[in-house]
């Protein structure tokens, strides 16, 4: 009673002794939480980035079954991630774009198929000079023409220069 009453004196309410000690708990915890350094700061950064690396569940069922091999083994041999489907449909979204380039890609592979793509890759690791590719490739696009070429080859019974070694 002698503390409701001293509080009282000084015209504090039940609702602002109610706040005032939640502040005071509040910055008593705050204090007591381990402040992180910037070293532990980078390397949580740098976890996590080689979790995203580790990540390696790509689900091709997003495509179409008839371009699914060409979105795998394109993704596998370049090593890039495919773009994640939209959940509302947009023709001008990256997976649309994805979409339409690895019809390309299926159609510049012809009768080889999926497996052109082992020739292709090939070919363009050979293009490299002093650790640079020929071309960038960061979509299925990027490959359709060169494909098509080394499809015209392979059906022309042509043998390049030691690069196709078909």
């Amino acid at each position: 009673m002698a503390i409701t009453e001293t509080l009282a004196k000084y015209g504090i309410d039940n609702i602002m002794l109610d706040m005032e000690l939640t502040r005071v708990i509040t910055d008593i915890v705050q204090e007591k939480k381990e402040k992180r350094t910037t070293e532990q700061i980078k390397q949580a950064t740098e976890d996590a980035l080689f979790a995203s690396f580790a990540n390696t569940s790509i689900d091709y069922a997003q495509f179409r079954e008839e371009l699914r091999p060409y979105a795998e083994k394109f993704c596998t041999l370049w090593k890039l991630p495919p773009p994640a489907r939209p959940r509302k449909a947009n023709p001008n979204s990256e997976y649309s774009q994805w979409i339409r380039f690895l019809e390309e890609l299926k159609d510049a592979c012809g009768e080889y198929g999926s497996d052109l793509l082992d020739d292709m890759y090939k070919e363009w690791r050979a293009g490299f000079k002093n650790g640079r590719a020929p071309f960038s490739v960061n979509t299925p696009g990027s490959i359709t023409k060169s494909t098509r070429g080394i499809a015209g080859i392979k059906r022309q019974g042509i043998q390049t220069q030691n690069r196709l070694g078909v």
